[in-house]
């Protein structure tokens, strides 16, 4: 199977075929963040980015696009199964398919959800390594540092986040 391969991975196109799904899916996340380095454009969920990510699950500019962002790179690494724009409808997945881990690991899914109602606190990214209790993670519609929004912010960006920060796992390549 031919997948998509960054621009910037010095590798063939045999070997990225041959690297794990969950490793390519990692592969775009860094792509995006360090050599696009993806920003929004006109803020308010709005650029040529964000409209790519969000068109890939049925949405115009002006939505929220962390989970699109994750279904970009795991729909550009060659998974199919599912896509969506919707943290709760991830874990909602994650459930039904038993995908959902207490345990992260490397390319896995982290995500929270935190208070309810209109104030709830929704975010998704990929992690790319668990360190003790802290995670290593590409997420898109974040800040770049500890200021600023962590769950609707301006761009993709490299984070390390405690362990405790997420209230849930998935190990999507499961299924």
């Amino acid at each position: 199977m031919t997948n998509l391969k960054p621009e910037n991975i010095n590798i063939s196109q045999f070997e990225w075929d041959n690297l794990p799904i969950q490793e390519r899916a990692v592969l775009w996340a860094a792509y995006y963040a360090d050599t696009i380095k993806v920003t929004e454009i006109g803020g308010n969920n709005k650029g040529k980015w964000v409209a790519k990510f969000l068109k890939l699950v049925g949405l115009n500019e002006g939505y929220s696009w962390c989970a699109a962002f994750v279904s970009e790179c795991l729909f550009n690494a060659g998974w199919k199964m599912f896509k969506s724009a919707a943290v709760l409808e991830w874990r909602n997945w994650s459930i039904t398919n038993k995908t959902k881990i207490n345990t992260p690991t490397r390319g896995c899914l982290a995500y929270w959800v935190k208070g309810f109602g209109p104030t709830q606190e929704r975010h998704i990214e990929i992690v790319i390594k668990v360190d003790g209790t802290s995670i290593h993670t590409i997420g898109g519609n974040t800040s770049d540092g500890k200021k600023g929004s962590q769950n609707d912010g301006q761009g993709v960006y490299r984070r390390v986040r405690d362990i405790n920060d997420f209230t849930g796992y998935i190990k999507w390549w499961l299924v």
